[in-house]
C-alpha cells in the first residue's frame, strides 16, 4: 500500500509568526531468510548525495545518530542573562528536540486549542521564526501525563522534512520542503495509543523509516523519501500489554548496513534495503524508549519495562543460529527514555531516575556514579571532551569524564522544563523548554 489517505492539510501554511516523552513502555516473526513485503526498494543515495555540514544536526541525536559532536567552541557556563544569544517562543507542547538543515531550525509542536500538530522553522541566526505548517488538526491519540503530541524528532534529507505523528489512531508520515509546503503526507499504519507515539524517524539511502509500535499492532516499515511511497514493511509481534516506543536507528556494523529496533521482547537488526531480517537476540526488555548505541562491533541496548537491564552484544559472533553474542548485561542505574552513549571505549548512562553513570564498554563494570537530578528523560551529548545531562527540571550538567565524574557546571533557564535533548551546531547550544528555543553562544566563540 503506499500513499494512503491524503492529508486533509496538504499545502496548509500559517502565516509568519515570532513567538522532547515519556515513552515507557512476538505471532508472526520474520526468519532470517524471509523477506518483507516490498515494493520497488531503492539504492539510490540519499537526496542525491547529501551530506550534513559542520551546521547541519539532520536527525535524533546528530550526524552519526550518537548524540557527539567535535570541533565546537561553546560556552561551558549560562544563565537567563548569560550567553543567550536569542530566545524565541515555541507555541504549544512538544518533547521533541530542534534538527538544524542549512542554518534553518525544524521543530515539531502541538497545540491543545484546535489540537494542532505543527512543524516550525526558525532561522539559525537571529531565531526568528520563518513559517509554520500544520500537518494534523483535531482528534489527538491518547497519551501519558508526562507525553506531548509531538516526542518524535524530526529528520532531514537535506531536501525535505520527515515528521510522524500519532493521531485519531492513526501513525501519519509526512514530508515538507524547505519552504513549509508539504509534499506528502500519508497514514502509514493504525497506531491505538497507549502513552502517545514518540519514536522519530530515520533516514538511509533516500529511505525514511518509521517504528508504529502500538496497542496490539507493530511495524517497521521503509518508505520513499522523494514520494512517501512504501518500499517495504515487517510486522513486530506485539507485547500482549504494553506499546514500544523506540527509535530505529541505521548504522554499520560488522561490515554490514543494518537497521536496528529493539523492543517486544527483542533486539532486530534488518536490512535496510529490503526489510529483510539479519539476526535477532532476546531482551532486554518488554518495553523500550530510547535507541541503542554503536561502536562497532559492539551494540548497546537499554531499558526499559518491567525489566531493567543493558546488554552488549558483539555483532561479529554468532550466539546459536540466529542471534549474536551478548558479552555482559547490567542491572542496575540503566537508562530507559535517555539513550545511552558512548565515548572513549566507555558507556555513559543517564537513568530516568537523574543517576548517571560511565561503565568501560568491554566489561560493563562501573567506573563512576553520580547523581544529576531527580528525574531524566533527555538524553546526554558529548561535545568535543565535554558532556552535557539534563533533567526534566530544565538543568543542565556539564562535566567531563575521564578516571571519574568532573563538574564543570550547572546551568537553569527560566523556562523550565528539559524533556528536550539539547543541540549542538556551529558554536551554539539550543535548548527547548516547554515554551521556548533558547540560543546559547557567546561573541569569542562565533
Amino acid at each position: 500500500m503506499s500513499l494512503v489517505y491524503r492529508s486533509s492539510l496538504e499545502g496548509a501554511r500559517l502565516p509568519r509568526f515570532t513567538s522532547v516523552l515519556l515513552a515507557a513502555i512476538c505471532l508472526f516473526l520474520p526468519m532470517p531468510n524471509a523477506r518483507a513485503q516490498t515494493t520497488e526498494a531503492t539504492t539510490t543515495t540519499i537526496a542525491d548525495g547529501y551530506q550534513p555540514s559542520s551546521t547541519d544536526w539532520p536527525w535524533w541525536r546528530g550526524p552519526r545518530a550518537d548524540g557527539v559532536t567535535t570541533s565546537q567552541r561553546i560556552p561551558t557556563q549560562w544563565s537567563n542573562t548569560e550567553n543567550i544569544l536569542w530566545k524565541a517562543a515555541v507555541p504549544g507542547l512538544g518533547h521533541s528536540s530542534p534538527i538544524v538543515v542549512h542554518k534553518k531550525i525544524f521543530l515539531t509542536t502541538a497545540e491543545e486549542e484546535g489540537e494542532i500538530q505543527s512543524l516550525l522553522c526558525y532561522e539559525l541566526e537571529t531565531g526568528e521564526q520563518q513559517w509554520s505548517t500544520p500537518l494534523h488538526r483535531g482528534q489527538f491519540s491518547e497519551k501519558h501525563r508526562d507525553n506531548s503530541h509531538a516526542s518524535a524528532t524530526p529528520a532531514s534529507d537535506g531536501r525535505h522534512i520527515f515528521t510522524a505523528f500519532g493521531n485519531s489512531d492513526g501513525l501519519f508520515l509526512s514530508a515538507v520542503d524547505m519552504d513549509g509546503k508539504i509534499a506528502w503526507s500519508n497514514r502509514v499504519g493504525p497506531y491505538p495509543s497507549e502513552h502517545g507515539f514518540c519514536a522519530s524517524v530515520c533516514i538511509h539511502n533516500s529511505l525514511v523509516f518509521v517504528a508504529g509500535e502500538a496497542l496490539q499492532t507493530g511495524f517497521i516499515g521503509a518508505f520513499s523519501c522523494a514520494t512517501g511511497e512504501e518500499v517495504w514493511r515487517q510486522p513486530r509481534t506485539p507485547d500482549d500489554e504494553h506499546a514500544n516506543y523506540a527509535t530505529p536507528v541505521v548504522v554499520e556494523l560488522a561490515g554490514r548496513m543494518q537497521l536496528i529496533l529493539a523492543g517486544w521482547h527483542l533486539v532486530s537488526s534488518y536490512d535496510p534495503l529490503t526489510g529483510e531480517l539479519i539476526w535477532e537476540n532476546p531482551g532486554p526488555a518488554d518495553v523500550n524508549a530510547n535507541c541503542i548505541a554503536v561502536e562497532d562491533p559492539y551494540l548497546i541496548v537499554s531499558g526499559g519495562y518491567p525489566q531493567k537491564k543493558v546488554i552488549c552484544i558483539k555483532t561479529d559472533e554468532m550466539d546459536g543460529v540466529h542471534g549474536r553474542k551478548v558479552i555482559w548485561e547490567a542491572v542496575r542505574n540503566v537508562a530507559w527514555v535517555p539513550s545511552p552513549l558512548i565515548h572513549n571505549g566507555r558507556l555513559l548512562l543517564l537513568a530516568d531516575s537523574g543517576v548517571l553513570s560511565d561503565l568501560d564498554l568491554l566489561t560493563g563494570e562501573f567506573l563512576w556514579t553520580t547523581r544529576v537530578g531527580s528525574s531524566a528523560y533527555a538524553s546526554p551529548i558529548q561535545v568535543d571532551d565535554l558532556f552535557m545531562a539534563t533533567t526534566r527540571d530544565g538543568k543542565v550538567t556539564v562535566f567531563k569524564s575521564d578516571q571519574d565524574f568532573q563538574l564543570v557546571s550547572e546551568n537553569e533557564l527560566e523556562d523550565g522544563g528539559g524533556n528536550a535533548t539539547p543541540v549542538v551546531v556551529d558554536h551554539k547550544i539550543l535548548i527547548r523548554t516547554d515554551h521556548s528555543l533558547y540560543c546559547i553562544g557567546d561573541d569569542q566563540h562565533l
